[in-house]
Formats: structure tokens, C-alpha cells, sequence
């Protein structure tokens, strides 16, 4: 998975001070490298582009403001707490084993990725037990162990996915519905 770094030059001005339409170009550019991104990651890479240690309010609310522009002005998606492009229409299951530890967490991880990640793997397996799924769909993604917290954001999207009829279980399987 590409780490998006933003190199920034704010000799002259702030983050803070930039107009959203300004600041939505560094926006972007972490957009277009990472989507769907979620918009802490976004904030991250802004403030470490700018040589800045942490993200106060002000750079804070100004990327959000940014984000929110670029919504506005229909180039980008928001779903919940995660940025797309408007372009995309499906997460693609990415290995993070090279990220940092601050940017490897499940919930930096959309749930559309969670989903293409267990179908993929269930599709693998032509029928997997319930933990196996898990467990593969997290190693694809480059996670080596799931969490109590992380088993629930699984078994919520498995759910989802046996109530939109995309998988079926029987006997304790999960397969593909065909």
C-alpha cells in the first residue's frame, strides 16, 4: 500500500490559513495515492507534509473544511469517516504490513475493504469457518492478529454480507452465494 507523502512549503502562510480550495490541492494529492483514506490519515499526512509534530484545532478544521469543498464541489466521496475518490466505486484489499504502526489500524480500514477482504478469501477457500475468514481476510491486509474489537468490525461486515446475500453459512461455513 503507497503512503502518500505530501511535501508542503509554507514558508510564506500556515495550513490554517490556506482558503479550502488551496489547501483541498494537498488534499488531494493524498486522495488520489490512498483513497479511500480515512480522514485522520488525511490530517496526518498534511501536518507531517508541513513539519508540523500534531494536527491542532485549526489545521483540523481546515482539512475538514477542505474535505468538505471537495465533496461539495462533487470531486470527492465522503462515507462515513472515510474519503474516496468520486471515481471509485469499490475498495481494493491493500497489504499494510510496511505502514507504521499509527497508520495499521483496523479502523483506519473501510468497511468496503473489510468486505472485498473476506470475499476474496472466502472465495480462496471455496468455504471457510468463520474465524478462518477472519483471519486470512486480516493476513491479506497485512494485519497478523485480530483483536475482541476488530473480530466485530468482521463479523458486522460478514453479517452484512449474508443479509445482502453476497455470502451464505452452513454448518459454521461462510461461501459465496453463486
Amino acid at each position: 500500500m503507497a503512503d502518500c507523502q505530501v511535501d508542503l512549503d509554507f514558508s510564506e502562510t500556515s495550513v490554517h490559513e490556506l482558503t479550502p480550495q488551496q489547501l483541498f490541492g494537498y488534499v488531494s494529492a493524498v486522495i488520489e495515492v490512498e483513497s479511500p483514506v480515512h480522514k485522520t490519515e488525511i490530517i496526518r499526512r498534511i501536518t507531517e507534509g508541513s513539519s508540523l509534530k500534531r494536527a491542532g484545532k485549526r489545521i483540523q478544521t481546515s482539512v475538514s473544511n477542505a474535505i468538505r469543498y471537495g465533496v461539495q464541489a462533487r470531486k470527492i466521496q465522503l462515507k462515513g469517516d472515510f474519503v474516496w475518490l468520486s471515481s471509485m466505486e469499490k475498495a481494493e484489499v491493500r497489504d499494510r504490513s510496511e505502514l507504521d504502526s499509527s497508520s495499521k489500524r483496523f479502523d483506519y480500514v473501510p468497511p468496503e475493504e473489510i468486505s472485498s477482504a473476506i470475499l476474496q478469501e472466502v472465495e480462496r477457500g471455496f468455504s471457510l469457518a468463520e474465524d478462518e475468514a477472519m483471519s486470512n481476510a486480516a493476513g491479506a491486509m497485512g494485519f497478523h492478529r485480530l483483536t475482541a474489537q476488530s473480530k466485530k468490525l468482521f463479523k458486522t461486515q460478514i453479517s452484512l454480507m449474508i443479509e445482502n446475500k453476497s455470502l451464505e453459512k452452513r454448518d459454521g461455513f461462510i461461501s459465496i452465494v453463486h
